[in-house]
């Protein structure tokens, strides 16, 4: 009976152990998710006419069992996932425009997207007393650039232009929630750039708590009785010679590239510039503030130079994009990215 009785709890813990690090999320666009724990899906926000934003938002497998511990054991396994499905979405999309290639201009992941509070006093003063978790979303996106098939003789010589082909069926043979999406397609001859190597993150800086200061002002024993934080989000813009400037961006939610194109905007055509080309994108999530694992936030901050031009190189894939078209498309009414 012993033995049998071992044999069964083996067997058990092998389906808990399937059920729970081998389920994948559904692949489907983010208007259709009925996810109980939020928004699931991917999505595109056109930046010009051959620029996007294509993501995937709260890569969790849909299983009861995945408590918090779990997914912070997990949070690389997600974060793979999460880039994996936007990647794999960046390609279909491709394909579906008509074209066979795509350059990649910018990329971001994510795990948390804030502290969910145990309370928020006074309103609107967004203070926080002693957060109870972390608010997990893993995601990802990508800001891919369409490359007109006249140009895949140069594709083959810039490590940021993918085959659509190649990403569709490399990752469908990487990620179960792929393939059951759809077989893996054949590749074409070209025998140009493969999907990039993986890596645990896409973003640059990944802080611990307590590891960078938090812009913040600190309160302690007020009269709701306990210690808490008034974080203060804002912006910089600093000029590093003529023509050329740092954009810094740091607040409390997720910061999107919508966001930061703004403020390159606003800065270009204040100058009297046409265009603009952006250059060493830092993105940072950091967990600080002065109670350790108990207390603090989360909070992120963004930094990317920005180099002003008058004309761009048609045969370049940097992330170059014109003034005058770009504001028309983000002041068209949409709303923010959905994370």
């Amino acid at each position: 009976m012993q033995i049998i009785f071992s044999f069964m709890l083996l067997v058990v813990l092998i389906t808990m152990e399937g059920c729970i690090f081998r389920a994948y999320p559904p692949y489907n666009p983010l208007s259709q998710s009925t996810r109980w724990e939020g928004d699931q899906g991917f999505f595109e926000y056109q930046i010009d006419s051959q620029t996007y934003v294509i993501g995937y938002s709260n890569y969790m497998p849909d299983h009861p069992f995945l408590t918090g511990d779990l997914r912070l054991r997990s949070v690389n396994r997600l974060i793979q996932g999460a880039r994996q499905y936007a990647l794999y979405r960046a390609a279909e999309f491709t394909k579906a425009q008509g074209e066979q290639f795509f350059a990649v201009l910018l990329k971001d992941d994510w795990y948390a997207t804030g502290y969910v509070p145990t309370r928020l006093t006074s309103g609107v003063s967004r203070r926080y007393v002693k957060p109870r978790h972390l608010q997990v979303s893993p995601g990802a996106w990508v800001m891919i650039r369409l490359v007109d098939s006249s140009a895949v003789a140069l594709a083959k010589e810039d490590n940021h232009v993918y085959s659509a082909d190649t990403v569709l069926a490399k990752l469908a043979q990487e990620n179960s929630g792929l393939s059951g999406y759809r077989e893996p397609v054949t590749s074409p001859n070209y025998t140009g750039q493969d999907i990039a190597p993986i890596f645990p993150r896409w973003r640059v800086s990944s802080s611990g708590y307590d590891s960078v200061p938090v812009p913040a002002i600190y309160y302690e024993g007020d009269i709701f009785g306990g210690d808490w934080v008034l974080f203060k989000p804002g912006f910089k813009v600093t000029q590093a010679e003529p023509g050329r400037f740092t954009v810094a961006i740091w607040q409390e939610r997720l910061i999107s590239p919508l966001q930061i194109l703004w403020l390159c905007i606003s800065h270009a055509e204040h100058e009297g510039y046409k265009m603009f080309k952006l250059e060493n994108w830092m993105v940072e999530e950091h967990l600080g503030g002065r109670y350790g694992d108990y207390g603090g936030m989360a909070w992120f901050r963004n930094s990317v130079d920005v180099v002003l031009l008058q004309e761009k190189d048609p045969a370049s894939f940097a992330p170059v994009f014109v003034v005058e078209e770009i504001r028309s498309r983000l002041s068209a009414g949409r709303g923010p990215l959905p994370y």
